[in-house]
């Protein structure tokens, strides 16, 4: 009686049979796209162990050409999958509100980036909690932290958070987030009572205080543009009812969410809540289209 051949199983087939044809031909032209410390071995075995550990691309609904999006969204920006960034599955409005892979960067992207700046010689950051030492001076340029367990005390709860950079001229930046700061982030994310801010909560906090300080650092084009878009990545995708209910949570109110379409800085109106007035048009415009910090003009430190 014939023994039956032994069947090979290559880690190819441990991914959906209709991805295989997709990721073939597409990781030759990825690979044009990573940049120098990153090797197209380290960056393909890094994409398969992504990959593989994500059940639901076996999903009949799932779109699979997210995959390919994602993939070229790490490679052009110098991100390893699993160290650098994740592929996170999403209903998104590009692939007709169907689930699908998006490229999200970690607190380590973020990092990674700032080293790839060539400004920073060290970026971090960390919570502050009960049992800490913690002493800033904004003239004296750096907070001074201690963590509770170097000091032999137990770590109590967290207080809040920071984010700091230091230059090659020894000068630093740093930025504090209150709980509160985080929680207001926290609420704007499209998968914010699941991923990553549910199973790793500390990180996510930590990548929050690090984008916050890294507007210090004179980065690239494209580099400055990786971290505006990680935001807008991180919000494009919220449904309106979830955008409304987020505004009640963050801000205690409930605001028209038609109230800014189609709105310039020329057609904005407002009336003081006091006098009834009209307040100047100009007025109205900086307080409802610029962003936090955008008012204050800040400048970053020398050496920057």
């Amino acid at each position: 009686m014939a023994t039956p051949s032994a069947v090979t199983t290559t880690k190819a087939d441990l991914l959906p049979a209709p991805l295989q044809p997709i990721l073939k031909a597409l990781m030759p032209d990825v690979y044009r796209l990573l940049p120098a410390d990153i090797t197209p071995d380290q960056f393909r075995a890094a994409c398969w162990l992504e990959l593989t550990g994500r059940q639901e691309i076996s999903d009949r609904d799932y779109v699979l050409e997210s995959i390919r999006d994602a993939i070229i969204y790490a490679a052009n920006y110098g991100l390893m999958p699993g160290r650098d960034c994740h592929f996170l599955s999403f209903r998104q409005k590009k692939y007709g509100n169907k689930k699908g892979a998006q490229c999200v960067s970690n607190y380590f992207g973020i990092i990674r980036t700032l080293d790839r700046s060539g400004k920073v010689r060290r970026a971090f950051a960390h919570p502050v909690c009960e049992g800490d030492t913690w002493d800033m001076d904004y003239f004296q340029d750096r907070p001074i932290h201690r963590p509770a367990v170097t000091l032999g005390h137990k770590q109590g709860r967290e207080l809040f958070y920071y984010g700091a950079v230091m230059f090659h001229n020894g000068s630093c930046a740093f930025e504090v987030l209150t709980l509160d700061d985080l929680e207001g982030i926290k609420k704007r994310a499209p998968a914010h009572d699941s991923g990553p801010w549910v199973s790793d909560p500390v990180m996510m906090k930590r990548k929050s205080a690090i984008k916050r300080v890294a507007k210090y650092v004179q980065l690239t084009p494209e580099q400055r543009e990786f971290i505006q878009d990680d935001e807008e990545r991180e919000r494009e995708d919220i449904p309106p009812a979830r955008a409304r209910q987020t505004i009640i949570d963050v801000f205690g109110e409930t605001v028209d969410p038609t109230a800014y379409q189609g709105r310039t800085a020329s057609t904005a109106t407002a009336h003081d809540p006091v006098t009834g007035e009209v307040v100047p048009e100009s007025d109205t415009y900086q307080r409802e289209f610029f962003s936090e910090g955008d008012q204050e003009g800040e400048k970053p430190p020398a050496g920057s």
